[in-house]
């Protein structure tokens, strides 16, 4: 059996059905995991295969990756990076293509799956150009709406993952590529809140921007616009969301705005 119809099957109602693809599952992680993987993440990326499929396969992916049990996620871990270079890249370049994918819901499994290998693999020292290679991934596709979109939810995800505990001084690359899809959205909503969610995510990671009096007002500007210019709740929640995690963790920055809060 092909790996779709297998994954279809392990979720089948049909009890004996269902467990002999969940045998054929088990059993295809345990011989090969290295091949089990990359074969998962073929099937993620594949548009031809139905949706359920391609979650599926993603949601296998990312157990195999991450657990949220600290032993079973530091031997993980230690597969992961176990893996050849070639191999790890090969996958992640598959990832990369699925940010691509036109179902919002594949884009997000994938920026998981990203988001995950990234709080494995950058901590470490093993991905140290992830912000370069998805700021890239932004400007090949410079039209492509669901890119974007795709890459803030993985942004997202990555600064979730990786905490506030983590040096991460290269976050503030991707700052000025979120401001700019901010700007130049301003009719799609979605994209707009993925953008803003980044931006809350990331400003924990940014302190060197606050240092700096005329990027400091590029985002309070971005931040006030997004308040100001749209009806949408969940938009100017996350907006003022931004404007709460900037007072905690930057507060001095605060004072030439004061005026501008209250109008707000």
């Amino acid at each position: 059996m092909e790996l779709t119809s297998i994954l279809l099957g392990s979720q089948s109602n049909n009890e004996k059905e269902r467990d002999q693809c969940l045998t054929l599952l088990e059993n295809a992680q345990s011989e090969n995991l290295s091949l089990f993987l990359k074969r998962l993440c073929e099937e993620l990326n594949n548009e031809e295969s139905p949706i359920e499929a391609r979650q599926l396969a993603g949601l296998i992916l990312k157990n195999n990756l991450y657990s949220h049990d600290e032993n079973r996620r530091k031997e993980l871990a230690e597969f992961w990076v176990s893996c050849k270079a070639d191999y790890r890249q090969e996958l992640k370049q598959q990832l990369f293509f699925a940010l691509n994918s036109n179902s919002k819901q594949i884009r997000r499994t994938s920026a998981i799956c990203v988001s995950v290998i990234a709080s494995v693999e950058y901590p470490i020292g093993e991905w140290k150009s992830l912000f370069e290679d998805l700021i890239q991934l932004i400007e090949y596709f410079k039209n492509s709406k669901q890119v974007s979109e795709g890459v803030l939810v993985c942004l997202s995800f990555i600064c979730e993952e990786l905490g506030d505990e983590n040096e991460c001084s290269e976050i503030s690359l991707i700052l000025e590529p979120i401001l700019n899809i901010i700007q130049q959205n301003e009719e799609e909503i979605e994209i707009r809140v993925a953008s803003i969610t980044t931006l809350l995510n990331s400003l924990g990671f940014v302190w060197e921007i606050f240092e700096s009096k005329e990027d400091t007002q590029i985002i309070f500007n971005t931040i006030f616009s997004c308040i100001k210019n749209s009806e949408n709740e969940q938009l100017i929640d996350l907006s003022f969301q931004c404007l709460v995690k900037i007072a905690y963790l930057y507060y001095p920055s605060l004072d030439p705005y004061m005026d501008d809060i209250f109008q707000v």
